[in-house]
């Protein structure tokens, strides 16, 4: 039985991480092929050990080529498999007509979606989930959006969590900041995200705009892209030389970032399974998460939950961590065994016994 994965995201990214890590780990499993379909380049490729492989270059349609076309003209040269797992939501109407699942991981960016028209276009693509023979979610919060907003039974859904890569583990906080060259004095706030509403960064700001007042050597540190409005309220509540702005860090340099800060805080409105909570517990950095959506599953007991909404409150949860030696330890001990809970290997295995529960290998 041969199985495609059909895959369109760049391994930096979330739903990206997933798709190669899901192949990666299940390619000794069973007879599998990653089918990428690359945007960008106009190319229809297979994703192998030694590189990629050209199945198609796509023709670009004139004035109207988008991203949804490309995925419809890509469908027409994948087939030949018994099972397609589409790893994707947004690629769910290449289910139709095909034994396939699909993997939907949040239903946020439409929810949050910064434009009417965006919203409409992620609701229409997630429609197509209804032709899938079964659905993979990364949380039972996720589980339980879909249930709701597209009808769907308890039984049409099962919930395999995201991993962590073994690269993320505790080290040396000096010797990793004297390798990034970042200040021995400060105490470090990390936070790793985009530049999405949801990720509710201007009340991270104003909530540190709060802390700094109370520890004046705090440093907060962001890694993403970042919206104009959060620079702009930086430079008006005057944090210029507290708030470092970095908007791209190579993939293999992330984890020391973890390990050279002294809190990862994570206050988004909406999520399914952050991989970057895994990443900040794995590397053994205290966590403060957002109450809301699904970030009380992934943390658990293991990180404090704020109210996203409420700045000084979060504050004052941060200055806590950082002048309590006791709590930091507490929450470090069981970042690192919350996170044991989270591992690729483990997310192959259950989808594998899906594909065999439904009769699809």
């Amino acid at each position: 039985m041969k199985i495609a994965l059909i895959n369109d995201q760049p391994e930096y990214s979330g739903m990206g991480e997933y798709a190669f890590q899901l192949f990666e780990h299940l390619k000794d499993l069973c007879e599998v092929d990653h089918i990428f379909l690359n945007y960008p380049e106009s190319r229809l490729e297979r994703i192998e050990d030694h590189g990629r492989i050209l199945i198609s270059k796509i023709k670009k349609t004139p004035v109207i080529n988008n991203r949804v076309l490309f995925w419809l003209k890509c469908g027409k040269y994948i087939s030949g498999y018994d099972l397609y797992h589409i790893v994707n939501h947004n690629l769910s109407l290449l289910s139709k007509g095909r034994r396939s699942i699909i993997t939907h991981h949040h239903l946020s960016p439409a929810k949050y979606s910064d434009s009417v028209v965006r919203y409409y276009v992620r609701r229409f693509l997630h429609s197509w989930i209804k032709y899938a023979n079964h659905i993979i979610t990364v949380s039972n919060f996720t589980k339980q959006q879909l249930i709701r907003d597209y009808k769907l039974s308890d039984s049409d859904i099962t919930v395999t969590y995201n991993g962590v890569r073994d690269s993320y583990k505790p080290r040396e906080l000096k010797k990793i900041r004297e390798q990034l060259g970042l200040p021995m004095d400060k105490k470090i706030i990390l936070n790793i995200a985009g530049s999405g509403i949801r990720k509710n960064i201007s009340n991270l700001i104003k909530s540190f705009n709060f802390l700094q007042k109370k520890i004046e050597n705090a440093l907060l540190l962001r890694i993403g892209k970042e919206r104009k409005e959060n620079i702009s309220l930086v430079k008006r509540l005057g944090l210029q030389d507290k708030v470092v702005f970095l908007e791209y860090v190579p993939r293999d340099k992330i984890p020391f970032y973890y390990n050279a800060s002294d809190l990862f805080v994570f206050p988004s409105l909406c999520e399914a399974c952050p991989m970057v909570l895994l990443e900040a517990m794995a590397s053994g950095v205290p966590v403060i998460a957002s109450n809301a959506s699904s970030l009380p599953e992934i943390v658990g007991d293991a990180g404090i939950l704020v109210n996203p909404c409420d700045v000084e409150a979060m504050a004052k949860e941060m200055e806590r961590v950082l002048i309590d030696k006791n709590l930091q330890r507490k929450l470090i001990n069981n970042g690192l065994e919350q996170a044991k809970k989270f591992n690729w290997a483990e997310t192959a295995l259950k989808t594998i016994e899906v594909y065999k529960k439904f009769g699809l290998i």
